[in-house]
């Protein structure tokens, strides 16, 4: 009767998911602080949560699809696109919430900018993206 659920297995790594909540809290926060047309109104610090869980979904889901969008312009612009992504990912994040408010489209480009070293530097630092290197020998001795 339960043997569907035997062979659906569903792996969930809560200490990866805990660690990329505290990155993206720890990036939303920063990006906040450093960029002089991104303001929080109403400061709460249950909000910079949920701007992270927000924040979490954004890149999952919508950031992919825009980076697909944009593939050919990635290579043109050397990356720069991926600056523009990010703002993208920031104002969609001011449009479910609207306590994040940006006054234009060069704070959200500063912002994107701040968000994309901010948030790389810390996946690396927290382990959340292993990396190449690591990637490659775990695939090498799952190999043999």
């Amino acid at each position: 009767m339960n043997d569907w659920r035997k062979r659906i297995r569903i792996n969930l790594n809560w200490k990866l998911l805990l660690m990329s909540l505290i990155v993206n809290t720890i990036t939303i926060a920063n990006v906040v602080l450093l960029t002089p047309g991104i303001e929080i109104a109403n400061y709460t610090h249950g909000l910079f949560i949920f701007l992270a869980i927000g924040l979490g979904l954004l890149n999952t889901f919508v950031k992919p699809i825009l980076q697909l969008i944009t593939i050919r312009l990635l290579f043109f612009t050397y990356g720069l696109v991926l600056i523009v992504v990010n703002a993208a990912i920031l104002y969609l994040l001011h449009a479910i919430f609207k306590t994040l408010v940006i006054d234009s489209i060069w704070a959200a480009l500063l912002g994107g900018i701040f968000m994309g070293l901010i948030s790389t530097f810390l996946d690396y630092i927290f382990g959340v993206t292993p990396p190449l290197g690591y990637v490659q020998t775990l695939q090498e001795e799952e190999a043999t």
